[in-house]
């Protein structure tokens, strides 16, 4: 079997939304092959719960996770816990799900893992039916965030950006520069943050350093779809798309060359992201370093149909393959 986190999961939990693994109420339930797994769910809400298995030895909403063991080894968090077992069941499962039913809304049973058995999974000759955690446990962490390793105003920043003053953010953020650069789903984290780019564009010993980092200019590209579905802002959906509705940023940051190679290679990605697509192409082109081949996407190829003077631009450009 595989297990996949969800995305939202770490979120969560360094967030306080899931507060204490311990104590919370974490339950397994059993789904059929009409569930479909996305990675971006947060909340028992999203799942169709139509596909949970429907049999007279299965209580609807599974079972709790029992003896709850965290580990830490090293650089490494491990949770751990009882296997989990049915008596008697009728019904095959195909997945199964794992997540937090501490709260009584479905909207705020927040989703963790999905197991996939990759097949039919039946019970066994003794009439049960078993999952069996191996000695990785459930999921490992390896080198993600331990709160002990950042000040509490870090911490007090990401829950409230709002709070401080334009100096302190940008105090804050140096106080911590070397683990947000080096720890990407901190990265992640706080590029879901509008006031944490703003922070860095308008220090230019932040934007420096930024800019230089090949961790930041990843995850300024490749997590979009992170982005988005983290956002609790309306007016901000992704970072690429604040560049767009911030041109002066855009420009300062079309320079650089191995920003202008991550978005050549994930150029598939970003299309579904940005709104204005000339204003952004029109100070990305200027970057030799920025080639693309549109020639065989489908996306590209609908989008210059729909906007004839992102097509002239195209036709215009030498990197522009059509």
């Amino acid at each position: 079997m595989r297990t996949y986190q969800y995305n939202s999961f770490l979120y969560n939990l360094i967030s306080g939304n899931i507060n204490d693994l311990y104590n919370s109420d974490l339950k397994v339930a059993l789904f059929n092959n009409d569930f479909n797994f996305n990675i971006e769910d947060r909340n028992l809400s999203d799942i169709n719960l139509k596909n949970e298995i429907n049999d007279d030895n299965y209580q609807k909403g599974g079972k709790s996770f029992n003896n709850i063991e965290i580990e830490k080894k090293g650089n490494s968090i491990t949770l751990k816990g009882d296997s989990i077992s049915w008596s008697n069941l009728n019904s095959s499962a195909y997945y199964a799900l794992v997540y937090d039913n501490t709260q009584e809304d479905l909207e705020n049973k927040k989703l963790l893992f999905c197991i996939d058995f990759e097949g039919e999974k039946e019970s066994n000759y003794n009439n049960d039916f078993t999952i069996v955690w191996n000695e990785l446990g459930l999921f490992s962490l390896n080198d993600k965030i331990n709160r002990n390793n950042l000040t509490n105003d870090l911490w007090d920043f990401i829950e409230e950006p709002l709070k401080y003053k334009d100096q302190e953010r940008v105090i804050i953020i140096r106080k911590n520069l070397d683990l947000i650069l080096e720890n990407e789903f901190l990265m992640k984290l706080l590029l879901s943050l509008e006031i944490f780019l703003k922070t860095i564009f308008k220090s230019e010993v932040l934007f420096e350093t930024f800019t230089n980092s090949k961790l930041f200019l990843d995850c300024l590209v490749k997590y979009q779809d992170f982005f988005y579905n983290q956002s609790k802002n309306k007016d901000y959906k992704t970072p690429l798309q604040f560049l767009v509705q911030n041109s002066d940023y855009l420009a300062r940051l079309s320079t650089n060359d191995y920003f202008a190679k991550v978005l050549k290679d994930n150029s598939e990605q970003i299309v579904n992201y940005i709104e204005d697509y000339y204003l952004f192409f029109s100070y990305i082109l200027e970057n030799e370093s920025f080639e693309i081949d549109i020639s065989k996407s489908k996306s590209y190829q609908v989008l210059i149909e729909e906007d004839g003077e992102l097509k002239e631009l195209f036709e215009n450009s030498e990197n522009v393959k059509m």
